[in-house]
């Protein structure tokens, strides 16, 4: 959400310079309108307050000396997504691997090997809930059916971390 809103405002601070015809003047200090969304993108906590503290003075200032912008919204709509993937690609990779669901494919395929292990014939896993997530233990509650060749029957598995930092999870699986 914070990304979004950072993108958003960053793209409005470009559709504004833009609009006003705020931009760089040749021989002049400055900034042009592309420049003050990447500011804004950049370090939003400054630039974003900075530019609605100076909108007035520069408005003042492009009216004596226009920059023409072309391709203005397209330009803003390629700013908020490029801005958007910008900001998220480190959010989520400083987040760390997710603990997989219930349904995640890998799960499904870890308790293929476990059913299968059993000397059971695994053939499909269905009504798979998540019965509770704890986020600080890395701890993931579930419950299915599991339907194998010599019947069905209903499980609970819990799904946790053996090593994050390599992405590794284990799956303890008990019959109902």
């Amino acid at each position: 959400m914070i990304a979004l809103v950072i993108s958003i405002s960053s793209a409005w601070v470009y559709l504004d310079a833009s609009k006003h015809k705020i931009g760089k003047i040749p021989g002049e200090q400055g900034q042009s309108a592309g420049l003050w969304w990447l500011a804004c993108i950049g370090l939003w906590v400054y630039f974003f307050p900075a530019y609605l503290l100076k909108r007035a003075q520069l408005i003042e200032r492009a009216r004596k000396c226009p920059q023409e912008s072309t391709h203005r919204i397209f330009k803003a709509i390629v700013f908020t997504v490029w801005g958007s993937l910008m900001i998220m690609g480190p959010i989520n990779h400083s987040l760390g691997p997710t603990l997989p669901s219930c349904d995640d494919d890998d799960s499904i395929e870890l308790i293929t090997k476990i059913i299968n292990g059993q000397g059971l014939q695994f053939v499909s896993l269905k009504s798979i809930s998540e019965q509770g997530y704890n986020a600080n233990s890395g701890l993931r509650a579930c419950a299915a059916k599991v339907i194998t060749t010599s019947g069905d029957m209903g499980i609970h598995y819990s799904i946790a971390w053996q090593n994050k930092s390599k992405d590794q999870f284990g799956i303890q699986l008990q019959a109902d």
